[in-house]
């Protein structure tokens, strides 16, 4: 779910963001060994009303006695979005000796489609045990990193910290529905991101926290976006 900065405007100021939610559905097909993965992902969604953002975030507001949004019916229509992305880890160097050790990741990614389209690169320092196979799903989107660790019978954990680069060329969310008119922001299109965070498992479960900062997404303003995110994940 997607608001403008002020949410207590029944429209977005111009230039700001609309009002958007998106419901969608991410299935990714890994191919790695010690030193690369290669992974391929398929989204599939839908944005506008029918992602029930509006009522999921009036529903958040009330039980955290926010201010409630004022101007969803502004928010995109209806519309599917697809996209398909490329992305490819590969391990750069790595260092030490022992149960505790250092590597750097590259990184490279393509995608295309409705949702959105752009090409970026960027690189992660990890420190930590268990290195040699969980580059097999990094990524610097906490809420698409499955955790490898999770896969492993031992307890284990890393901290990592990484930036990229990537150039956009659409965004639905920003720019609006494609095939029929809406609110829209212009798209910044060269955007920037920071990550540092920490992965570890214990027994079953897995867990990656991490904290991020990116660049605006619009040319409305040039504030940094940031953003706390948690998963967890359970073997069974």
């Amino acid at each position: 779910m997607q608001t403008p900065q002020d949410i207590t405007l029944s429209e977005p100021a111009d230039g700001d963001l609309p009002y958007a939610g998106l419901l969608g559905w991410i299935g990714t097909f890994y191919k790695y060994d010690e030193i690369r993965s290669d992974q391929f992902s398929i989204v599939a969604g839908i944005v506008g009303p029918a992602s029930l953002a509006e009522q999921g975030q009036s529903i958040i507001h009330g039980a955290t006695g926010s201010d409630q949004p004022e101007g969803w019916d502004t928010q995109l229509k209806n519309e599917p979005v697809g996209r398909v992305e490329a992305m490819r880890v590969q391990k750069l160097g790595r260092f030490g000796e022992g149960p505790r050790k250092w590597d750097i990741l590259g990184i490279a990614s393509a995608g295309l489609g409705t949702l959105q389209s752009g090409i970026g690169a960027g690189f992660a320092v990890r420190w930590g045990s268990n290195l040699d196979y969980t580059h097999s799903t990094f990524s610097l989107e906490a809420n698409r990193q499955v955790n490898s660790l999770a896969i492993r019978e031992s307890n284990g954990f890393y901290v990592y910290a990484g930036a990229r680069a990537d150039v956009f060329f659409n965004d639905v969310l920003v720019q609006g529905n494609t095939f029929t008119d809406s609110f829209s922001a212009e798209l910044e299109h060269l955007q920037d991101q920071f990550s540092a965070g920490v992965v570890w498992s214990m027994g079953k479960l897995a867990y990656v926290f991490q904290l991020s900062t990116f660049s605006s997404r619009t040319e409305f303003t040039d504030e940094r976006e940031k953003y706390g995110a948690l998963s967890v994940t359970f073997r069974y």
